[in-house]
Order: C-alpha cells, then structure tokens, then sequence
C-alpha cells in the first residue's frame, strides 16, 4: 500500500478529530453508521459505534469512480 506513506502523516490528527468529533461537519454519512471524510485525494471511510464509543476505520481509499462502490462489501 504505497499511499499509506502519504496519509500515514494526516492519520493522528484525524483520529484525535474523529475522537473529540466522531461526525464532523466535513463527513458525510454513507449509510447508516458509516461515514467518510476526505483526506487530500483520499477517503477515509469509518463507522462508529455509539453504543460502545468507538470509531473504526474500515478502509482508506484513492479517490476514484470505485471508491464507494464496494464500500458495501466491508460490511
């Protein structure tokens, strides 16, 4: 996964983001539980778990015309 070294710095951040803020304004609700946010030219698609007070990152993608299109099949 070569875009990791280009993410892996944003990363931290996001997460003490997502931690304090779990749907911030800049997400968008996919379905349900499941967001995404935007990170440069990638997609970072997480779920939260409000019963547990958990956030998990399920996957982190490229933008492209298949980004979302198998977002379905994490789950």
């Amino acid at each position: 996964m070569r875009y990791l070294k280009e993410i892996i710095p944003e990363l931290g951040p996001l997460c003490d983001e997502l931690a304090a803020t779990p749907r911030p304004v800049d997400s968008t609700q996919i379905d349900g539980d499941i967001f995404r946010i935007r990170v440069g030219q990638y997609r970072v698609i997480y779920r939260i778990d409000d019963e547990v007070r958990a956030i998990f990152i399920e996957s982190i993608r490229r933008r492209s015309e298949n980004t979302y299109r198998r977002i379905r099949d994490l789950f």
